[in-house]
């Protein structure tokens, strides 16, 4: 057995140890309680989904208030939520959420 494929052996024992679905049924992933579960990224920006989303589409931008939290607080949120910083920290990481 060549490494790569003791590699992808190990992978998927431990993929079905974790999950209790096998790597060759992943698109009929079924989650159990108290197991890993798959998470599936959409790569398209933010803004293409908003302009294809139906319901985007039909009705005009809501207008966003402006924020009454103290600034700190307002800034950890937008620290929490920002979408481009976690990417850039899940690409920090080779995190790759796309399954082919």
């Amino acid at each position: 057995m060549t490494t790569a494929e003791a590699g992808i052996a190990a992978f998927k024992k431990k993929f079905k140890e974790k999950t209790m679905n096998k790597w060759e049924d992943r698109h009929q992933f079924i989650k159990y309680p108290n197991k890993y579960f798959l998470m599936e990224k959409d790569y398209s920006p933010y803004e293409e989904n908003l302009e294809t989303s139906s319901i985007q589409t039909q009705k005009e931008k809501p207008k966003i208030a402006e924020s009454t939290l103290p600034t700190s607080v307002k800034n950890l949120i937008q620290l929490l939520f920002n979408v481009n910083e976690m990417n850039r920290v899940l690409e920090e990481m080779n995190y790759d959420g796309k399954i082919d």
